[in-house]
């Protein structure tokens, strides 16, 4: 007897979406831009959501779970049956309910449009509406019938574009074949037998990879993206099913995280927040659209951060960790020279000369031998030289010497295996543990109170892998986490919690995330927090890929930049050096104080001209006209740049590192050059030129190891 088939379109935010039920279970059949076409389509019914008890079964083909492990596949949720129609709120929101008999278990998933971008909002929640407890090891949304696999063709046309982010070598974005990277040709009943994965373990969300990826259909001319919300351990698998393609990104699981959680009757769990979207062209198209999105939905608002002002840090290639009053009062006056409008004191402040800041660290009190006129003379300097001052903590652990550390219970930290968990001599902070967060908010509070600071620096240097086993609940009760996954769950929502109460407690005051540079550039943080450190790098030959990197990573106006000039550089490393921040934010660092008249110019020439224009970068997008770098590129050229979407205005940054070529063309597509002014900015009297050509300009950069900022306008 022939299935009784019934299709519906809707449209979220530009996106077509095909749902299709068949023999009364409806679900996902494509999703599709929204001048695409989904070509044939084969009756395939895809369920947008995956789901694994601890009792693991599969009831289908090797490909799903026998041999490969693929998450799509996982028992209840690949079989649950669908409770009604999708409910649809036109233009809004897609609500879909899903029922599994056996267990009672039931599924609920809502698409929400986001307020801007080619961009949909996520949720699933499981609760179990059946008469015993279920343990839950999976939860997570798929977004299934994506590009086609129907042809050949997408062996050769199917892209994957990720980010490697290691320390000192952040967002290193790869464009790989698909099939070069874990998936094949090899087929069982229309599923391809391969798939493709990232993942990250512990609280360092971005220490090997970044959380999101792109999936561009060069034949087609369309590409997907996701990203994850989330601070923790998270996975991303990217495989095929009924011959098209689909995306399933989750946070902990019992695979990736050591989570899994036990629902009583009536209990209910969430995945992690996750974004999608589907826009015609590639890898800079799906870009603009994610920008777009984290720029209305995500990012802090802060009345102190709508100028985009400039950070003076005095740790990389300057104190690097060992302040003095003596070292600080020349560095001050050297950073208002320059231009900043901050002045941060990183890491050693706390510590005293012979104490070790790093073992030590804990307290947030001030040094009692590193400043003789006191931390507050510091602060009054700062001030008197018409910056703002601020600080740095890495409030989320406690070394082991930290005089604190022994007089505190031990449910203020995480546990595991009845003991507090160490890495490199440091305990880590349970945020969960309201008592937790209350100690921490009284530390800012005296640095507030007693310093005036403005501006904190949050930075996370080490990683505490599982999570928790044992701690405080949110009403301050004794509780044992059922694994030490959920026990990380707890901790990072507790961390968010703190971060926007800090945030309403000081309105004014600039809070900045790091985590060694950027190993915690989730988007999950950078919801909580006005500015990411992007990177530990002290290289400045290695910095183009990960600051030009970083701008699809985050929003650029987020996205902080090392500028770093020794005392012995020569103009044009001077220039090279300043052109870090040019696109996004400025922390200037290194022997500012020590500069010659004509480098101190060149940064003052270079901090002034971008004041100027600082406005726009909050209305751009970012874009690789040449493609992406990576960091052990030793020759050729770097370049990214900054556009209107309109095509009138783009700032365009351009390194030349080693090799023999002196010239590159640079396309410049969607922008009528007929009509357009192209010129170098910056540094203004360097050698070097740019002129016009029919499809976008021509840069000429004599002299290796220089940069220049090019300005395309009409």
């Amino acid at each position: 007897m022939k299935s009784k088939i019934t299709r519906k379109t809707c449209r979220l935010a530009g996106i077509k979406i095909g749902l299709i039920c068949k023999d009364k279970l409806w679900g996902v059949e494509y999703i599709e831009t929204s001048s695409g076409s989904a070509g044939k389509v084969e009756d395939d019914v895809h369920r947008p959501f995956a789901l694994a008890t601890n009792v693991f079964q599969t009831r289908h083909g090797a490909c799903e779970t026998i041999h490969q492990m693929r998450a799509i596949g996982f028992e209840p949720g690949y079989s649950m049956a669908s409770v009604g129609a999708p409910r649809i709120v036109a233009g809004k929101q897609i609500t879909f309910k899903y029922r599994d008999k056996a267990t009672g278990l039931q599924v609920v998933v809502t698409w929400k449009r986001a307020g801007k971008g080619a961009v949909l909002h996520a949720d699933v929640t499981v609760t179990n509406r059946g008469s015993e407890p279920v343990t839950i090891d999976h939860i997570s949304p798929v977004f299934p019938g994506l590009c086609s696999m129907k042809s050949g063709d997408w062996v050769k046309n199917m892209h994957i574009h990720f980010a490697r982010n290691v320390w000192n070598a952040e967002a290193q974005w790869y464009d790989r074949l698909i099939c070069e990277e874990g998936m094949n040709a090899q087929y069982l009943g229309g599923d391809s037998s391969s798939f493709f994965r990232l993942e990250s373990l512990g609280s360092f969300s971005a220490g090997r990879h970044l959380p999101m990826v792109i999936l561009e259909d060069r034949g087609a001319g369309k590409s997907c993206y996701c990203e994850i919300r989330y601070s923790g351990s998270w996975s991303m698998e990217v495989g095929g099913r009924r011959n098209r393609f689909y995306i399933l990104p989750s946070g902990p699981t019992k695979t990736d995280g050591q989570f899994w959680q036990t629902l009583a009757p009536g209990e209910s769990l969430s995945a992690v927040p996750v974004a999608f979207g589907v826009t015609n062209g590639g890898f800079n198209e799906a870009i603009a659209e994610l920008t777009k999105y984290r720029r209305a939905d995500l990012r802090p608002t802060c009345k102190a951060d709508r100028e985009l002002p400039v950070i003076f840090d005095d740790y990389m290639n300057c104190l690097l960790g060992d302040p003095t009053e003596e070292k600080e009062l020349p560095m001050i006056k050297a950073a208002a020279r320059a231009g900043a409008e901050y002045y941060m004191l990183d890491a050693g402040w706390s510590a005293g000369l012979r104490e070790n800041w790093w073992i030590a660290v804990g307290e947030g009190r001030e040094s009692p031998d590193r400043y003789p006129s006191g931390l507050a003379f510091i602060m009054d300097t700062i001030r008197a030289h018409g910056m703002i001052p601020g600080i740095w903590v890495e409030i989320e652990v406690m070394g082991v010497d930290c005089p604190m550390a022994d007089k505190l219970p031990d449910d203020w930290f995480v546990q595991r295996g009845g003991e507090r968990v160490i890495a490199a001599s440091r305990y880590f902070l349970d945020y969960a543990n309201p008592a937790v967060r209350k100690h921490c908010h009284g530390i800012i509070d005296r640095l507030v109170a007693d310093y005036g600071i403005g501006y904190l620096k949050i930075d996370y240097n080490i990683n505490h892998r599982e999570g928790n086993e044992t701690g405080r609940s949110a009403t301050g009760e004794l509780c044992d986490y059922e694994s030490p996954g959920a026990g990380q769950l707890a901790h990072i929502a507790g961390l968010y919690q703190w971060l926007d109460e800090l945030r309403i407690k000081h309105p004014h005051m600039l809070v900045e995330n790091c985590g060694s540079g950027g190993g915690r550039m989730d988007y999950g943080v950078l919801e909580h927090v006005h500015l990411q450190s992007t990177t530990d790098q002290v290289h400045y030959l290695r910095m183009p890929s990960i600051t030009t990197g970083s701008l699809a990573a985050g929003v650029p106006e987020q996205m902080l930049q090392w500028s770093y000039p020794k005392q012995d550089s020569s103009p044009e490393n001077v220039a090279f050096c300043t052109m870090f921040g040019m696109l996004s934010r400025f922390d200037l660092a290194g022997q500012m104080d020590k500069l010659d008249k004509r480098g101190m110019r060149l940064v003052q020439e270079g901090i002034s001209l971008y004041k100027t224009y600082r406005r726009d970068i909050p209305k751009m997008v970012p874009f690789y006209p040449v493609g992406t770098t990576l960091i052990h590129d030793s020759e050729g050229f770097v370049v990214a740049g900054l556009k209107k979407e309109n095509h009138t205005l783009a700032y365009i940054v351009v390194y030349r590192l080693d090799g023999k070529d002196s010239e590159l063309e640079i396309p410049l597509e969607g922008f009528a050059m007929k009509d357009m002014r192209a010129a170098i900015l910056y540094p203004s009297e360097r050698p070097g030129s740019v002129r016009k050509t029919r499809r976008g300009i021509k840069v000429t950069l004599p002299r290796k190891r220089s940069a220049r900022l090019v300005c395309i306008n009409g």
